[in-house]
């Protein structure tokens, strides 16, 4: 079986008032127009989010941190922070992109409107006619049916009197009267059918021309709906794919700088910047605690005199002067401990008598 390829060869009827062929149509552009209205909202949204995220993008590369780090990972960190707000821009432009889809979206569902309105009012304008038509012809019909079945029954009773002897010529005249006039109503009426038939035939066939013209520029705007937003998609597609270049482009750029990054370098530029020196600190060694009394008298010790180094974390400065003094070591052999000590700060000996 073949199949039909033409509006005008499927969406007709039998039944001779029925509009179904033409509502069908007519339903189909109202939701293809539907479809139109989906897409340029589907891109609406689209857009409206691409912008957000251009915005959330530039954002987050403003309140981004990395200025503690330096070397050759900074390099990288500040060409991705470069390269994501250029991302941010790629975005952008690509929801204005979007934004003139959806106005190139309003216009072809504005003028579709249009053309589709000025088919509609005319298919209106004669289907009602034919329809009014249709109606006056029944009516027509029915008025020329009624006046023939008068004139057949008054022709009959003219024939029936007409064949009695008894019948006054009066009644029978009157009879023939009868008859005559309703053969003149039913011709009339039988004009009136006829011309009836003639304006309602003309009115079939000015429909069926404009119903036919009506299939063919609809099936044509189906035809343009159908292209036009295949080629959208396929341009917003193409939108995309170019966004995606970009974006890798960027991303590429990226991997290159990171490519640039040296541990070894970074570590060389940290000691380089920010060295302290060289030389390792002295180790402290055990001293230990030995004492002695010289030749006049005085103790002497092997122990260092040079503070001690404070605990890490202490602030408090020692000084041997505020230290409690360690205990006495005895008097020599011969001297007295009630006449012996040494003076605490300069180390002299100092005799004391008895009396004191």
């Amino acid at each position: 079986m073949t199949k039909l390829k033409k509006f005008s060869d499927a969406f007709w009827g039998t039944e001779f008032c029925s509009t179904l062929g033409f509502d069908t149509v007519c339903r189909r552009l109202k939701d293809g127009r539907q479809m139109v209205k989906d897409v340029e909202d589907f891109l609406k949204q689209r857009a409206k989010i691409e912008e957000d995220y251009q915005k959330n993008l530039i954002n987050l590369t403003k309140k981004a941190g990395g200025a503690t780090e330096n070397g050759t990972l900074r390099a990288s960190w500040e060409e991705l922070k470069s390269r994501t707000e250029a991302m941010a821009n790629a975005h952008l432009e690509f929801s204005r992109e979007l934004n003139k889809e959806v106005e190139r979206l309003n216009q072809f569902m504005t003028k579709q409107k249009d053309e589709r309105k000025q088919v509609e009012d005319t298919m209106k304008k004669v289907q009602t006619n034919k329809i009014s038509l249709y109606h006056k012809t029944i009516q027509s019909k029915k008025n020329y049916e009624s006046k023939c079945r008068n004139c057949d029954e008054a022709h009959e009773q003219y024939l029936s009197l007409n064949s009695q002897p008894n019948i006054q010529a009066k009644e029978i005249q009157k009879s023939k009267t009868k008859y005559e006039k309703a053969k003149t109503e039913r011709d009339q009426a039988d004009l009136m059918y006829r011309s009836s038939i003639d304006s309602l035939d003309g009115a079939r066939r000015e429909w069926e021309k404009e119903m036919e013209l009506a299939c063919n520029v609809t099936q044509k705007m189906e035809e343009e709906r159908i292209g036009f937003l295949r080629n959208e998609l396929w341009m917003h597609i193409n939108f995309i794919s170019q966004l995606c270049v970009e974006v890798d482009d960027h991303c590429e750029v990226v991997r290159l700088s990171l490519e640039k990054c040296e541990e070894e370098a970074d570590i060389m530029a940290f000691i380089e910047d920010k060295k302290t020196g060289t030389r390792r600190p002295d180790p402290i060694v055990y001293e230990r605690y030995q004492q002695s009394w010289g030749g006049n008298g005085n103790r002497v010790t092997t122990l260092s005199r040079r503070p001690p180094e404070p605990l890490p974390g202490d602030n408090r400065h020692h000084d041997f002067r505020t230290m409690p003094n360690p205990k006495r070591p005895p008097p020599p052999v011969g001297v007295s401990s009630a006449t012996f000590f040494v003076s605490e700060g300069t180390g002299q000996r100092r005799d004391h008598s008895p009396s004191e």
